[in-house]
């Protein structure tokens, strides 16, 4: 049974793998025309249902075994495990794209994430209730009572298939096209016209260099795109994507986190604390319920906090940074508390109460945080697709890189039990074979004795996994959050394209009859960019300090807006009636001192 667990476990990544270049390839649209369906809608549809069938049969397994070595039900446990499993990947990758298309600001994802944490907080408890109920009594009356009460609750999710199907009309028809006009105003960005159908391929500027501009379909590729520059067979033509990287470090040390603490934190409270029976039954709850409160609490606090206002207009990005620092402050925090709480204080029940309830206090905002990246990454590598797209596909690649970690962490602290000296005993079987008159108190003091004969070794081990080897985990991932390069100027960039692809003006967005006017300045010099010059700041900042120096060798008093034009070249008898745009602020820029690349004015005395 370890093994088609342990198979099982393996086989999240190897779905995520699969599923996520399917759906970019709109393997269903031969049923389900793209057209009609749209992309994601399809196997939410699709996939939900098989998930659901899988999750309530698992439960029926056709005969019975006394000996429990029956063939048929391993066949039948594998088969519907890795169904339920291939069903689930199919149904969370299509959320992911779907929200992304859907809901296209940081607010509205924040929004959105904060109520699908409460869902699945209301789904997870259900789907307990159920195991609970059938550890108890798992009579053949019960598990099919059960069953039928998991395909109905498990296919609630098909309510959103409309909105899926939704995503795509909406992204067919764009709003009002926005010209671009002649001014001062910072926050206006080249436009251009385009009859394409699907809003990530709408002809927006380019973000990346033209090494970068040609998609390449499936994970491994992907992959590579992710290598940094020193690893042997590496592209040196392609630029190191290291937003990816940054990402796939993220969700790796996330999901090792995770899963070494779901895989000792039940050890930690039968060998280390040694309770058993009732005791333990009561120390999980009542931390489980903790940290569910904490949970539902923070997380109504940190929705509201994180979506107040509008990205767009933010010219200096502080909501951007504040929910940047504050995640990653507060996975420090918590690691160090980890440490301190678990690792180098005594044990005892009061603790892991604490613990509980500093954990989730702590770790509540980052999945905030860690969906915003993750749909910008998806939002950049969008617009500067010349062809096709893969969405899908970087969420599966994400996906399959948390569920490895998560399969490879928790079967190695698994085995490390075995190393650490860990003996069992079967004491249902032992005190059958008694002569105890009550085997309910002959269990007890079995299992009572079995936990006291633990060496010290598993004790210490158990407590290095979870007060030393997570916490440091924990700040590896908040070392890759925080080394994540979509932010500041490029992320208002992005913002501003996003709204362009969409048809919108965010020079409009959210302005008011009291908005100050931008400044006017009496010369005006262009920088003219290719669109694979966008993001290549080391090259035209150079430009740029070529004009500061201008400025600054003439004398007298002076007042000159630097312009930024990111709309194609052309002829030089065009050139002259082509709008000049500009960027939001970009912070300073090395070999400019002291200037802000994209503020409309370099005022000189």
């Amino acid at each position: 049974m370890g093994v088609l667990v342990t198979i099982a476990s393996f086989a999240g990544p190897l779905n995520s793998f699969i599923v996520g270049q399917l759906q970019d390839r709109e393997f269903l649209s031969l049923c389900f025309p793209v057209s009609r369906w749209g992309r994601h809608a399809p196997w939410l549809l699709t996939h939900c249902m098989l998930a659901a069938m899988a999750a309530a049969l698992i439960y029926l397994p056709p005969g019975t075994s006394v000996d429990g070595d029956s063939v048929v039900l391993y066949v039948w446990f594998m088969v519907l495990t890795l169904s339920a499993f291939w069903g689930v990947s199919g149904c969370f990758i299509a959320f992911e794209a779907a929200r992304r298309e859907t809901y296209p600001f940081k607010e509205e994802r924040i929004i959105v994430e904060g109520f699908c944490k409460y869902a699945c907080l209301v789904g997870g408890g259900t789907g307990g209730i159920v195991v609970l109920a059938l550890m108890i009594d798992s009579s053949v009356q019960k598990r099919i009572l059960f069953s039928a009460f998991l395909v109905p609750v498990g296919i609630v999710s098909l309510v959103a298939v409309p909105r899926f199907r939704n995503t795509q009309a909406e992204a067919v028809q764009p709003k009002a096209t926005v010209g671009v006009e002649e001014g001062p105003d910072i926050d206006e960005l080249p436009v251009k016209e385009t009859n394409s159908p699907k809003n990530c391929e709408v002809a927006a500027t380019s973000l990346d260099s033209e090494a970068n501009a040609t998609i390449h379909s499936g994970v491994l590729p992907l992959l590579a795109e992710a290598l940094p520059s020193w690893c042997p067979g590496r592209n040196r033509k392609v630029r190191c994507n290291t937003a990816l990287l940054c990402l796939l470090g993220v969700r790796f040390w996330d999901s090792a986190y995770a899963s070494s603490i779901g895989s000792m934190i039940l050890y930690y409270v039968t060998y280390t604390l040694g309770l058993s029976s009732w005791e333990r039954a009561q120390t999980i709850a009542g931390a489980g319920m903790v940290a569910g409160v904490t949970e539902v609490i923070m997380n109504f606090v940190f929705m509201k906090v994180y979506s107040n206002g509008d990205g767009r207009t933010d010219r200096t990005g502080a909501a951007d940074k504040q929910m940047l620092r504050l995640s990653v402050s507060l996975k420090v925090v918590n690691a160090i508390g980890t440490f301190l709480i678990i690792g180098i204080a005594p044990p005892s029940v009061p603790l892991v109460f604490l613990w509980a309830f500093t954990s989730r206090l702590n770790l509540c905002s980052f999945s905030y945080w860690r969906i915003s990246a993750q749909c910008w990454l998806v939002d950049e590598d969008c617009l500067q697709a010349k062809k096709g797209r893969r969405e899908a596909t970087i969420f599966g690649a994400l996906s399959m890189t948390a569920h490895f970690a998560g399969a490879v962490f928790a079967a190695a602290t698994f085995f490390g039990l075995g190393f650490a000296g860990l003996t069992t005993r079967n004491c249902g079987s032992f005190c059958e074979a008694s002569d105890a008159l009550d085997q309910h108190v002959c269990i007890d003091d079995c299992f009572n004795a079995t936990i006291k004969d633990q060496p010290e070794s598993l004790r210490l081990y158990i407590r290095i996994v979870l007060g030393f080897w997570a916490p440091f985990c924990e700040l590896l991932t908040a070392l890759n959050a925080y080394s994540f390069p979509i932010k500041g100027a490029r992320l208002r960039r992005l913002y501003h394209l996003v709204s362009r692809s969409r048809g919108e003006d965010p020079s409009n967005t959210g302005a008011t009859d009291d908005a100050p006017p931008a400044h006017q300045a009496r010369s005006r010099i262009v920088l003219w960019l290719e669109e694979s010059e966008w993001l290549d700041e080391a090259g035209w900042a150079t430009r740029l300090s070529h004009t500061n120096a201008f400025v600054t060798g003439r004398p007298g008093k002076k007042s000159i807006s630097v312009l930024f034009d990111a709309s194609r070249p052309l002829a030089c008898s065009q050139r002259s009636a082509a709008s000049s745009a500009r960027l939001p602020s970009a912070g300073n820029c090395a070999g400019v001192p002291g200037e802000v690349i994209g503020l409309s004015t370099l005022e000189k005395e």
